[in-house]
């Protein structure tokens, strides 16, 4: 935008979004919708990669949230888990007490 001599307001035209979701983003407030990412990027004749490097995992993330569980080889009575998911504050307390519930419950080698 910067290279171009644009302001907000001249992104937003070429782009044909609203200028106050460019500020949004420029202020790092939201992230565009993947067709707004794309409007963007066509306005200033880039990549969408260029803008958001990230963005494709990101929204993988998003998407999908990453829930694994493996079953440890050494030890199959126990799992390894792991969550990256969004949930609401009690059920995090719940798997946290769990959690602390599991480590009381361990047997010192």
């Amino acid at each position: 935008m910067l290279d171009k001599g644009w302001r907000q307001a001249d992104l937003a035209r070429q782009a044909g979004i609203p200028r106050n979701a460019v500020s949004v983003y420029i202020r790092a407030a939201s992230l565009p919708t993947p067709a707004n990412l794309e409007k963007l990027a066509k306005a200033l004749d880039v990549k969408p990669e260029q803008l958001l490097p990230n963005y494709t995992e990101s929204a993988i993330e998003r998407d999908n949230p990453e829930l694994e569980f493996r079953v440890s080889p050494a030890d199959p009575s126990k799992a390894w888990l792991r969550i990256n998911r969004l949930v609401h504050t009690s059920t995090a307390i719940k798997i946290f007490s769990l959690l602390d519930a599991d480590d009381a419950n361990k047997i010192p080698d």
